[in-house]
């Protein structure tokens, strides 16, 4: 009987766990998701305080990506000038998974989050006055 009920406890603890690492997008769907947002240019709706020394005016210029993990959706931003390997992204926004009750997201899911903060700027129309 003991025999048989320590046999079952890491089967239980696996379950368990992997349960609780339910991201809000799955691995193989968050890369799909960001190669769609690569390479696309978008535009602060409003202003976003990072900290009491830095904001982005609205209107600024940026790139953006998601990040997912068992209890947050991150939206980050970084420079346009910049690649996402060489910067270091600012978080945009997030949405807490208990207020979503654990539901996934999918790429429509994520575009109408992404449109409610930034406006999709046309590649002719980035280019600067001087």
């Amino acid at each position: 009987m003991v025999c048989s009920i320590i046999r079952v406890i890491p089967l239980v603890l696996v379950l368990v766990f992997s349960q609780c690492s339910q991201r809000l997008i799955k691995k193989e769907r968050l890369r799909e998701i960001n190669e769609y947002y690569d390479g696309k240019t978008y535009a602060l709706r409003e202003e976003i305080k990072f900290s009491q020394t830095e904001v982005w005016k609205k209107g600024t210029l940026v790139k953006i990506y998601i990040e997912s993990t068992p209890s947050l959706l991150k939206l980050k931003v970084y420079p346009i000038q910049d690649t996402r390997e060489s910067s270091v992204g600012k978080l945009a926004d997030y949405i807490i998974n208990d207020d979503v009750k654990k539901r996934e997201y999918e790429l429509a899911d994520v575009e109408e989050w992404v449109n409610q903060k930034f406006s999709q700027v046309e590649q002719n129309a980035k280019k600067t006055k001087k």
